[in-house]
């Protein structure tokens, strides 16, 4: 163990004695492929910070539950709309307001008593628009006024407001306000309903547990979906290499493009899941891009390995890695995808 971490050591530093004799002996491959998986199995193990996500993330029934207390708040809040207008602007409550102001009508005379109205309809809140129509009636006032109001008292104002104001009568209203109730009764239905199918889609372990299994499978399968990339760089560097003059063999080639995989341990920030359930937003974006950025320094840590295991493994000189690895990269981002777009466009234009 402590020779292996010794060479572990060696590689991060990019000691080429140490990198020459890996790549040129028989297990160097072997030796390269283990220190792959053990390196992306404990930068895998940044997944493990998803498994308080994983217990308190809203189950699919919950959500919908969630959504459906939404929508009947909603319409509980459209009714309780309905109503507040209907009892601030009612039939029963104008006589009341205008039966007190008489006697400021009669006593203080016609423009101390409109005042004191419109006033005492602003209170009520009575919309402007209406207020206007109402002091339209009451400014002509004259003797003797407690006709003139009392006139006043039959005038239908909630009617006239809902008409202005929606084109419906008092009873039109109340029957958009059945209507609200029966949609929130079939809208709570489909939301029960879809509760129910929803909880029987549900793993026979229970979602949380079945999340945690899947959890450990991912972590378990992290080597084997990244060496999949790793190794399609390296057939791709194979080819460059190899066009460029290199004399490496398969199982060497192989070598130098594992051991770069060094610094890989780095992502292991990048591989916490957003922690939105547990920390606040804040913080998880900054855990978040706090892994982009070591996942950057390790990118470019192991660049720096791979120039030189491909100068040992080619026996290359430094420039020549270089190139190698720019015509790869070249290659992975322009010309593949160009050929295959041009491939593409070929089949479906013929």
């Amino acid at each position: 163990m402590k020779i292996a971490f010794r060479i572990y050591s060696d590689v991060l530093q990019d000691r080429r004695e140490t990198i020459e004799a890996l790549i040129h002996s028989r297990a160097g491959v072997a030796f390269a492929l283990k220190m792959f998986v053990i390196v992306m199995l404990i930068a895998g193990l940044g997944q493990w910070f998803g498994i308080p996500v994983a217990i308190q993330q809203p189950l699919l029934s919950e959500r919908i539950q969630d959504l459906g207390d939404t929508i009947q708040d909603i319409g509980n809040q459209a009714i309780d709309t309905i109503d507040e207008y209907m009892s601030t602007i009612s039939q029963e409550n104008l006589p009341e307001t205008l039966t007190r102001l008489i006697n400021d009508l009669i006593s203080q005379g016609v423009k101390t008593g409109v005042k004191s109205l419109q006033r005492s309809m602003i209170e009520a809140g009575v919309p402007p628009e209406q207020l206007d129509q109402l002091m339209a009636q009451v400014i002509p006032l004259e003797d003797p006024f407690s006709a003139q109001v009392t006139g006043l008292l039959a005038i239908p104002l909630h009617e006239r407001w809902f008409t202005s104001r929606f084109g419906l009568r008092p009873e039109q209203i109340v029957w958009v306000d059945e209507q609200i109730n029966a949609v929130a009764d079939r809208v709570n239905e489909a939301i029960d309903q879809a509760q129910a199918e929803a909880e029987l889609l549900e793993p026979p372990l229970g979602a949380r547990t079945s999340r945690l299994i899947r959890l450990f499978g991912r972590w378990l399968s992290t080597p084997f979906t990244s060496v999949s990339g790793w190794l399609f760089v390296a057939l791709v560097g194979l080819l460059v290499a190899k066009l460029l003059g290199g004399r490496a063999t398969v199982a060497q080639h192989l070598a130098a493009v594992l051991l770069a995989a060094g610094p890989a341990v780095l992502f292991f920030v990048a591989f916490i899941p957003i922690m939105r359930y547990v920390l606040p937003l804040p913080y998880s974006m900054a855990i978040h891009y706090f892994g982009r950025v070591l996942a950057l320094i390790a990118i470019g840590w192991s660049g720096l390995i791979l120039l030189k295991t491909l100068a040992v493994a080619h026996d290359f000189s430094f420039w020549r890695s270089a190139g190698a690895l720019a015509l790869t990269w070249l290659f992975l981002w322009v010309i593949i995808p160009a050929v295959s777009f041009a491939a593409l466009a070929y089949v479906w234009g013929g």
